[in-house]
């Protein structure tokens, strides 16, 4: 419906003029918001690297230079064997954790390797089909490991006359 403003072409205050104005299916924002960036890694590294720090921390009596997170480390095992509860169960959350992760890393390089001997197997298996058969070759007699080696069979005499010298 329009209007007789619209045919008059107002501009002012809410009335943009039609050049303006939004066209009809367009968005009034082609390019969008732009994406959020994201904060977390960055979080991370800060974390990482205030962890590798390293501190002065005397222990029995002598001066070290550890890591922050070594000695947090340590201090949450202390803590825990000093009784405190909340040091125990984060001790062994953390330790389910790990055993849960190489767990499941184990697992997965098994199959990994399981997969690996089928298909060397198999390989080998191609291969030997693959290849042409062995022409027969005339075989050199048996001689029996007594006769061998006291000579007879080579028409020697004494014992390890098999043997070339």
């Amino acid at each position: 419906m329009r209007t007789e403003r619209d045919n008059k072409g107002e501009v002012g205050f809410r009335k943009p003029p039609r050049s303006r104005q939004f066209k009809k299916g367009r968005s009034g924002n082609p390019k969008g918001r732009p994406p959020r960036e994201s904060r977390d890694a960055d979080i991370l590294a800060l974390l990482r690297s205030a962890l590798n720090e390293e501190v002065s921390v005397t222990e029995n009596g002598e001066r070290k230079k550890i890591t922050k997170a070594e000695a947090m480390a340590k201090q949450l095992v202390n803590k825990g064997a000093a009784g405190d509860a909340r040091a125990i169960q984060m001790l062994l959350a953390a330790l389910r954790s790990i055993e849960e992760r190489l767990d499941s890393a184990a697992g997965e390089r098994a199959e990994e390797t399981a997969t690996q001997m089928h298909m060397l197997e198999r390989l080998t298996i191609e291969e030997r089909l693959a290849q042409p058969l062995p022409l027969s070759r005339p075989r050199s007699p048996r001689v029996p490991l007594g006769l061998w080696l006291s000579g007879a069979a080579a028409g020697r005499s004494g014992a390890g006359a098999g043997f070339a010298r």
